[in-house]
């Protein structure tokens, strides 16, 4: 039986492949094979990465191929290249939706907060979702990284936080599409003051760290030169007013160069970058939700799909955070969440009808 291909040298095929490559790759223990593979490289992508047009991938060094191993400078570009786009992966989730009684017993919980609702009629429909992972890094004088998530419907941008915690391993009933299910996110937006909601929280503590460590160091060096300033003051030379001017001027210049030092230093850098994107259809009970303020009335849709045990949070139509306790305008009754809309009496100040 023969042993697998080495991972480094798996992704190496693959990644070429991907690019356009052709390439055979042989396991190792078939005929004397150590486990690497000969690949046939077309020439823009051979000159794009510095690589001959046909070459043989090692698992190792010293054979006469390429070695696939951490730290070699086709497998760092390769890297480079798989990281610079996120992966799609289409999943045609195939379960039974919720019962009806089911999303609107839950849409009965659902409160506006200047305003009176209605359950209404249900639906079934396969919805389209989209589930993003995104890599972020904060770097300063030091470097913190992580992973967040941020799920949603793809049409109204409503958050689905079962979602979040989506595990291929353990999700039945989901078949992997090799072709886009569906065309527009109209909601994508939404994902961009999420992640950037998501990252400054998860941030908060290491910015919190960094700038302790400034004012630590801040501290010090205005202290040191105050004591060096003394010292002049102090000298044998005190009485020569000029000589001790010209002293002092350097001691500030000097610390001043020092302080604005430290700033780049503890400059906080946050990179984001989309690691994965599930993209979703998913069978879905929609509940329409009539809500009456005053003289107006609207009706709304919330969500109840079959991975979840819980009703989407609409979004906020003001801001596209959730807002799963919303206010709505007198006017067109536009959604608002908490931090847009605070006060629930009186005439909303509404900043959607307030747009040109």
């Amino acid at each position: 039986m023969s042993a697998a291909v080495p991972d480094l040298v798996r992704f190496t095929s693959d990644a070429l492949a991907t690019l356009g490559a052709l390439v055979d790759v042989a396991d190792a223990g078939a005929d004397g094979n150590t486990g690497g593979a000969l690949a046939i490289v077309p020439p823009d992508l051979a000159k794009s990465l510095a690589i001959a047009e046909e070459l043989q991938l090692e698992p190792g060094p010293g054979g006469a191929g390429v070695a696939c191993v951490l730290g070699a400078k086709l497998v760092e570009d390769l890297v480079t290249r798989a990281r610079a786009e996120a992966p799609v992966l289409w999943l045609q989730v195939e379960r039974d939706a919720p019962r009806a009684a089911q999303a609107q017993s839950l849409a009965t919980r659902f409160v506006v907060r200047n305003g009176v609702t209605d359950v209404g009629d249900t639906r079934v429909s396969a919805q389209s979702y989209l589930s993003l992972a995104v890599a972020y890094d904060a770097e300063a004088d030091d470097r913190h990284e992580g992973l967040v998530r941020c799920s949603f419907h793809a049409a109204d941008g409503a958050a689905a936080d079962t979602l979040d915690d989506l595990d291929l391993d353990a999700l039945d009933g989901a078949r992997v599409s090799p072709r886009p299910l569906f065309a527009s996110a109209p909601a994508f937006p939404v994902a961009l003051v999420r992640v950037a909601d998501s990252i400054a929280a998860r941030t908060a503590g290491f910015a919190e760290q960094v700038e302790r460590r400034h004012r630590r160091d801040h501290d010090r060096i205005a202290q040191y030169f105050l004591e060096l300033a003394g010292e002049a003051r102090q000298g044998k030379r005190v009485k020569d007013g000029e000589v001790l001017r010209a002293k002092l001027a350097h001691i500030v210049a000097e610390r001043d160069k020092k302080l604005a030092d430290l700033v780049p230093r503890f400059t906080l850098r946050l990179r984001a970058r989309p690691a994965l994107v599930f993209a979703m259809i998913i069978p879905t009970v929609n509940v329409e939700v009539r809500i009456r303020r005053r003289k107006e009335e609207r009706v709304v849709a919330l969500h109840l799909h079959a991975l979840g045990r819980a009703l989407d949070r609409p979004a906020c139509e003001a801001c596209k955070r959730a807002a799963p306790r919303p206010a709505v305008c007198d006017d067109q009754l536009h959604l608002l969440c908490e931090a847009c809309a605070p006060q629930a009496q009186g005439r909303l100040r509404c900043p959607v009808c307030e747009q040109p």
